[in-house]
């Protein structure tokens, strides 16, 4: 799978040697303790600069892998290259920006895939043109080593930041299909004839924004277009923003994808963020069903539910009579309250049915603007995963953490972990079927520490402060002198990243 490699190694030297340091990771920490063995999967992003706010600390975006009974420091990570607040400061002065993060993790038994975008300013320039939007899915192996990445490039071509950017998934194929595809969302400006929907011939155009969902195969090649224009429930929409335009209101936000994926039969699953979700064809684009927030509640069962705004729709499993689907409510306000859903379509009589609703153990609501977040379902063994998604305003009332994520199974929840203000998780998950990066470890060998491992290129470093989550580089090779009383860990080169052990406390 050489398509786009070579391109992509170059950049990803560049983020290699730019950032993958441990100072940099954002720390999760465990609120409740976990006895769970189980590793868990997420990125994070820092968003403070994007939020105009000054940070603390500065975090680089993070692909992470955990071990859910002992969070920080991780098993294994991955950084992009810090944006610190000088850089930020700078960029501000000269109207800059740049942009830089991870989302999207998941894996099957084959391959770990996850999306990232960044931009960095060009030399001289002192606004938005020019700047490049590079976005990219990367591949990677059981050894956390890059075997394939599809990179795109958008120019944004005014003050604002109106390009192009990417999210969705690369993955190996789908059931009964050998070939890797790239399934992708492009979400772009463009101008809309809107003429054919209000009937009135003065408004022949006006700008919005544009999502086009594309299926290419292995070679590039594009197998599928697809724009939710067509639905009736888009064009009712489009109808009641020119309504609300004319008394001057609206938004130039037409309709949003916030996330496409391909289903068990190959077909894809898309959610619109205002419209509701469904199905389309993988052959020619055609909608199999669709599922409108505006005519709720839709689903009866064991809980008859109104879907409001929602994130992570997905495919749970493919059984012998049904699709089972799960999906994150996001609640509004007359539905506040958010939690995980699983429920399934009947293949014969095309119903829905509502099989499982799971409230968040974290009790925030809608008014919160709570954004995105993931719910992650295992049918085997009932467990779970809700990631809470981003905040407005982080909660972080009393420190300097937010709630991030809660891991249980069934009614009990295992553990519930934090995160860093303004450190987001875009994505978490139970990492299953997946061998794990082994852990350098510590020994005490008379007044000296001493790193095992596979590998001879050691960095250790000093952990300190709250949670012991203030890190300094404090030498590299097998062996250090350390302080009394002092914590320490050490990081190898593990694939893209690094592996890293566990804290270990020197006592004499």
């Amino acid at each position: 799978m050489a398509r786009g490699l070579a391109t992509t190694i170059l950049v990803s030297s560049f983020f290699y040697l730019s950032a993958q340091n441990l100072e940099h990771v954002p720390p999760v920490l465990a609120k409740k303790a976990t006895k769970d063995n189980t590793a868990l999967l997420l990125s994070t992003a820092d968003l403070g600069v994007l939020k105009q706010q000054q940070e603390e600390h500065p975090y680089a975006s993070t692909l992470q892998i955990l071990d859910a009974d002992q969070s920080w420091p991780p098993r294994w990570y991955y950084s992009t290259p810090v944006y610190t607040n000088a850089m930020f400061e700078e960029d501000k002065r000269n109207r800059q920006l740049r942009v830089n993060f991870i989302e999207g993790p998941q894996n099957d038994a084959t391959y770990l895939s996850y999306a990232s975008v960044y931009c960095q300013p060009e030399t001289g320039q002192n606004n938005h043109i020019g700047m490049e939007f590079i976005s990219y899915f990367k591949m990677l192996n059981g050894q956390m080593a890059l075997v394939d990445s599809i990179m795109h490039v958008g120019r944004a071509d005014t003050m604002s930041i109106r390009t192009t950017v990417f999210s969705g998934i690369l993955r190996p194929g789908f059931k009964n299909d050998p070939h890797g595809e790239e399934l992708s969302v492009l979400i772009k400006d463009s101008v809309f004839d809107l003429s054919m929907i209000s009937g009135s011939p003065g408004d022949k155009s006006v700008e919005g924004v544009f999502n086009l969902v594309q299926i290419l195969d292995h070679y590039n090649n594009v197998i599928l277009n697809w724009t939710p224009l067509q639905l009736s429930a888009v064009r009712a929409y489009v109808k009641d923003w020119l309504d609300k335009r004319a008394m001057g209101g609206g938004s130039n936000s037409l309709f949003k994808i916030d996330g496409v994926s391909f289903d068990s039969d190959g077909n894809i699953l898309y959610s619109l963020e205002k419209i509701g979700i469904g199905k389309i064809s993988r052959t020619d684009g055609h909608v199999m069903w669709h599922i409108d927030y505006a005519n709720g509640p839709l689903i009866n069962g064991k809980d008859t539910l109104s879907f409001h705004s929602t994130a992570n729709f997905k495919a749970l499993m493919d059984a012998d009579t049904s699709f089972v689907y799960t999906i994150l409510e996001h609640g509004a306000d007359s539905f506040p309250l958010v939690g995980g859903i699983v429920f399934e379509q009947n293949k014969k009589t095309l119903n829905f049915k509502v099989l499982k609703y799971m409230n968040a153990k974290k009790a925030y609501r809608r008014g919160d603007e709570a954004q995105k977040g993931t719910f992650d379902y295992r049918a085997k063994g009932g467990s779970y995963l809700i990631e809470y998604g981003q905040f407005e305003v982080p909660d972080t009332a009393k420190s300097n953490f937010q709630d991030a994520f809660e891991y249980g199974k069934g009614d009990s929840t295992y553990g519930a972990y934090l995160s860093p203000k303004w450190n987001f998780t875009l994505g978490a998950h139970r990492l299953e079927n997946w061998p794990l990066p082994a852990r350098p470890t510590i020994s005490k060998n008379g007044n000296k520490l001493e790193a095992q491992s596979g590998s001879n290129n050691y960095t250790w470093y000093k952990l300190s402060g709250d949670n012991n989550t203030s890190v300094t580089e404090v030498g590299h090779g097998p062996v250090i002198h350390p302080e009394n009383g002092a914590t320490y860990c050490v990081a190898v080169p593990y694939g893209i990243g690094f592996s890293v052990s566990r804290s270990f406390t020197y006592k004499p």
